[in-house]
């Protein structure tokens, strides 16, 4: 009796010690910390399906993406969910967050944005430009020419107060 009970808390304690060594992965695992967003990048030796994104300077990117109004419906759509809350909802640099950055979010209908040309426009939203970060790895590329053609309707006009 009493070598059975000697060999069941050899069992435990074997099972323990094993549980207690096998669980020391869980402190190595990639996880988030406090007021971090997670990561969006892949995982390392991961392959894009699409190919990745060079941009060669001097070589000039044409829109392959007609000005359709389906385009236009679905850039405005994204606007509205990805750059509505720094540019706000009419593209005035007048959103909830952009009031808080200096400097302020610009206004999307200024002459000196719409004189940008659409090329111009998409390395913008790909790349981020000073507080504006990049969306590469957040939209596709077709999915960013769509908002190309969405803000391409915009007017020099100032916000209606």
């Amino acid at each position: 009796m009493r070598r059975s009970i000697l060999y069941i808390r050899f069992l435990l304690m074997t099972a323990f010690l094993l549980g207690i060594v096998g669980c020391h992965d869980m402190e190595d695992q990639p996880s988030f910390k406090a007021q971090e967003g997670p990561r969006l990048s892949s995982p390392d030796e991961s392959v894009p399906v699409q190919g990745k994104e060079v941009f060669v300077p001097g070589e000039t990117l044409i829109n392959p993406v007609p000005a359709s109004e389906a385009s236009v419906q679905r850039g405005k759509t994204l606007f509205e969910i990805n750059c509505a809350m720094c540019h706000g909802k009419q593209g005035f640099g007048d959103g909830p967050v952009g009031k808080k950055f200096l400097p302020q979010p610009a206004n999307l209908h200024e002459q000196r944005i719409q004189q940008m040309n659409d090329a111009e426009i998409f390395i913008r939203i790909t790349s981020g430009f000073g507080t504006m970060p990049s969306f590469q790895r957040r939209i596709t590329p077709q999915e960013r020419w769509n908002l190309v053609n969405y803000l391409r309707g915009f007017k020099e006009t100032s916000p209606k107060s």
